[in-house]
């Protein structure tokens, strides 16, 4: 597992997720969200260099735990992570391979709208 830092800028999209004073309800995860789908596999295709990812292809929401935010995104490596958002000033992450996560716990990192089973977030709730 790697943490990471948001905070840096990426390949043609500014992106400020430090909070002045007081955290409100993970500010990373607002702005994240308010991207579009393009935007999103921009910044995690930055997040996600250490990881030699390549590009990410698909950025696709979990949920949230305890105002931490989780998404799924799948990389041209053809591997699949997760990538905590802490709800911190920094919006620092977490990343975890998929087959590492479904090794470990047995459970699929992510489903599209509409499959069964657990998602990975739902083991934290």
């Amino acid at each position: 597992m790697r943490v990471n830092n948001l905070v840096h800028g990426f390949v043609g999209v500014v992106v400020v997720l430090s909070v002045c004073g007081s955290v409100q309800a993970n500010e990373a995860q607002k702005r994240i969200q308010k991207m579009s789908e393009k935007d999103r596999r921009a910044l995690f295709t930055f997040t996600m260099k250490d990881e030699k990812c390549g590009t990410v292809t698909r950025t696709f929401y979990q949920g949230a735990v305890s105002g931490d935010a989780f998404w799924n995104v799948t990389c041209t490596n053809g591997r699949s992570y997760v990538v905590e958002v802490m709800d911190d000033a920094e919006g620092s992450t977490k990343i975890l391979e998929c087959d590492v996560i479904k090794a470990v716990g047995g459970t699929p990192c992510s489903h599209y709208s509409g499959a069964g089973g657990d998602s990975v977030a739902s083991k934290y709730s």
